[in-house]
Order: structure tokens, then sequence, then C-alpha cells
């Protein structure tokens, strides 16, 4: 059984044994570029590229800036599930999967497994802020959110000048 995908770079990236070497950034910023949050499921097309330098931003200490850009890189390599999917007894294959290849991107760029506190809160927040945006403030307490939503702008930036944001600011915080 194949076990392995093509980056856009043209790498066989092994999803069960994921190897550190072959993450590579340009493959993240394009594939998250091109994946569209909540499944799809907005009226206009808003990137996971985009939330990752949202959530980059919200973060006040610059030694977790990194670590926040790259929270969801995982889904570069396997996509974007829903929350309430994710969370079903089913799904601990899924989970397994996205666990090891988040691990090779910690070791990839030098962070710890364990996703900060810091960096969880501000991607809390910013899912407040996109329900709240996206949809209404009422989304926030239908999905039972603690965070209080800010209506923030979401530029629903076209994949390539996600991609361009994202490495710029990737490019910025090393």
């Amino acid at each position: 059984m194949t076990t392995w995908i093509q980056t856009r770079s043209g790498k066989a990236f092994d999803l069960i044994n994921p190897d550190p070497r072959l993450i590579d950034i340009e493959d993240i910023a394009h594939a998250l570029a091109h994946i569209c949050r909540f499944t799809g499921h907005t009226t206009l097309f808003y990137s996971v590229a985009e939330h990752s330098v949202h959530v980059t931003q919200m973060v006040e200490d610059e030694d977790l800036k990194l670590v926040a850009l790259l929270h969801d890189a995982a889904e570069a390599y396997i996509g974007d599930v829903s929350a309430p999917l994710k969370r079903l007894d089913g799904m601990s294959g899924y989970r397994a999967v996205e666990a090891g290849i988040w691990r090779a991107i910690c070791k990839r760029f030098g962070f710890a497994e364990e996703l900060p506190h810091l960096v969880k809160e501000a991607d809390a927040q910013m899912l407040a802020n996109e329900g709240a945006t996206l949809w209404s403030p009422g989304h926030v307490l239908k999905w039972g959110l603690k965070h209080q939503p800010h209506l923030v702008t979401l530029n629903h930036w076209a994949p390539y000048y996600a991609r361009d944001r994202f490495l710029k600011e990737y490019n910025r915080l090393l």
C-alpha cells in the first residue's frame, strides 16, 4: 500500500513515516494557501495560510511566532479536516498520522512537540474571530467557544498572495 503523496516540489512525502528532511516551507506555504478553512463552507475563499498569518500576528512573544505560523503545517500534507470529524472515535488513525507529521515538522524546525499555550490561545481566539466575521457572533456561542470575538478583517487572499504573505512572514521570523 502506498502511503506517500507527491508534494508540489516533487518530493515523495511518506504520511506514515514522515522524514523531517523532506519538510519544505515552500510546499507548506503552497498547500496551505490552497486549502480553505471550514472545509470550504465560507462565502469567500479563506485559506489556512491566511489564518496562520493572522494567528502569528496575535502572538506577542517573538519566540513563539514561528511555531504560531506553522501550527497548522501538518494540514499541508493531510488537508484540513473539520474539528467535529477529527474528534470522532473512528478518526484515531487520522489523528495519529497528523501527530506523526507534526513531530516531523517540530524536528525540522526545532520546536517542542507540545504546542505552546499562548499559540493555542491565539488559535482559539482567531477561531472565535473567524466565526463572528464569516457568519455572526452567535456562531461563537453555538460552537461553545469561550473567547469573545473581535471583528477582524479577513482579506480572503487569493492563493498566490496567501502563499507569498506566508513565506514573507516566515522569512521575517528567521
